[in-house]
């Protein structure tokens, strides 16, 4: 009897220690790092892709400023739009084309339409509301670009991040110095 109840209380212990696991962690699966891996791919990918549209948008608002601009303020700075971005997105097209990947050719339905709003003003109005997208429109990028700074995985998308971000940065502080 005595040995029956040892035999039961061994048993149950293991059952314990199993339920509870070892505190060991098992290595990551070559599956799971294949996950990891496609996921931080992903999320480089949705960057270029969304820098694309950014600068695309830029270079066509920029033209905008500078034909229904009221200041000459809002045209020069839509100049330096239509100049910045355009190399902007001829740097990123070089990585892109490098990588393989495919960036849009068009503008997304956000920015159609922030595009046909603004198309419609003219003068003050147009100082005003380019003003107010250009603000907001920085804003978004400088997250975007940090973010892909701290998270990124591709080296040269990380690079790019860094070195357009002071560009971004000097973009928003003269949007924020434009009449309106």
């Amino acid at each position: 009897m005595k040995h029956s109840n040892r035999a039961l209380v061994l048993g149950a212990m293991s059952l314990l220690l199993a339920a509870c696991g070892t505190g060991i962690q098992e290595p990551v699966s070559r599956a799971q790092l294949g996950v990891l891996e496609a996921r931080t791919e992903a999320m480089d990918a949705m960057f270029a892709n969304k820098v694309a549209v950014v600068n695309m948008a830029e270079v066509a608002l920029g033209k905008l400023a500078q034909a229904n601009g009221g200041s000459q303020a809002v045209k020069d700075y839509g100049r330096k739009m239509e100049q910045d971005h355009s190399m902007a997105n001829e740097k990123l097209t070089a990585i892109a084309t490098k990588k393989g990947m495919t960036l849009p050719k068009d503008l997304d339905a956000e920015h159609k339409a922030l595009y046909e709003r603004l198309s419609k003003l003219t003068g003050k109005a147009f100082d005003t509301a380019y003003r107010e997208a250009m603000v907001k429109g920085h804003e978004k990028a400088i997250k975007l670009f940090e973010e892909e700074i701290a998270k990124g995985q591709d080296a040269d998308l990380k690079d790019f991040a860094t070195k357009t971000l002071p560009t971004l940065k000097e973009h928003l502080k003269l949007a924020e110095q434009l009449p309106g």
